[in-house]
């Protein structure tokens, strides 16, 4: 969870209320001792280690946005960002790399330009939004033009990466 729960500023010990005697209730260990009980149980250890996801990473990142996250509809995290779905915490994550590129893309400081390549079965909105490309429903002529550039197959990797370095050598002239 680096970059998207904020450390404690007092620590938790192997006798706090929050750990099992076994400390971390969803380690790796845990989790692959209850990898025959099925999906569901191994997904409760998750929410007794986090509650539920913040909305903002550490870096102050929105978690919300390009995709939806499910919310708990009832009891003391009603309304919060689920953790216990790994659908939810995938959408966070895409989220806050979408969030984390428009910052990026606004700051006048840098003038970044990304430049990204889809590789067989991606999500092309994402990747196109990543980049500012043109083809993007968030484009924005205000900011520079990135580039994304979609490879079906690996072999044809070189022919994406031919077109990005012809626009890299492009914009350099």
């Amino acid at each position: 969870t680096s970059g998207i729960m904020k450390h404690l500023s007092s620590s938790i010990t192997s006798s706090s209320e929050y750990l099992t005697n076994a400390g971390c209730a969803f380690s790796t260990a845990n989790f692959l001792s209850n990898n025959g009980q099925g999906t569901s149980t191994r997904y409760k250890l998750i929410r007794r280690d986090i509650a539920y996801i913040p909305d903002t990473d550490i870096y102050d990142n929105s978690t919300s946005g390009y995709k939806s996250v499910g919310t708990y509809s009832s009891g003391a995290y009603a309304g919060k960002k689920r953790i216990d779905r790994p659908i939810d915490a995938t959408a966070v994550a895409f989220n806050v790399a979408d969030n984390l590129a428009m910052t990026a893309r606004t700051d006048p400081q840098y003038g970044v330009i990304f430049y990204t390549i889809g590789l067989g079965d991606v999500d092309h909105v994402f990747l196109r939004r990543i980049a500012n490309d043109p083809t993007s429903p968030i484009y924005d002529k205000n900011l520079r033009d990135g580039l994304y550039v979609y490879a079906p197959s690996q072999d044809k990797l070189k022919d994406a990466f031919a077109r990005i370095a012809g626009e890299i050598l492009r914009i350099s002239l």
